[in-house]
């Protein structure tokens, strides 16, 4: 399953930071095995054509998907939800 997965290397950072941060703050042994298990996954570098396919696929599906933007909240006609709520 891991061939079909893509992480950013912002989304990857971000997960690192908020493991570290809140939650209760895990150690950093822990976040560098949690990172070490992710180590199959395909670490993508965004260039402008990945955030090209990201606003298609905005378009196609008509959803934000954030943990940062207030879920529910609209912007631009564009309904926000977390995937973690």
């Amino acid at each position: 399953m891991a061939e079909d997965i893509l992480v950013s290397t912002q989304v990857l950072a971000k997960f690192a930071v908020t493991l570290l941060h809140k939650m209760p703050a895990a150690r950093p042994e822990d976040v560098t095995a949690v990172l070490d298990a992710l180590g199959p996954i395909h670490v993508i570098f965004p260039d402008g054509d990945i955030v090209r396919r990201a606003v298609e696929a905005r378009a196609a599906y008509g959803r934000i998907w954030s943990e940062d933007l207030n879920p529910g909240q609209e912007y631009f006609g564009i309904p926000v939800t977390n995937p973690f709520q």
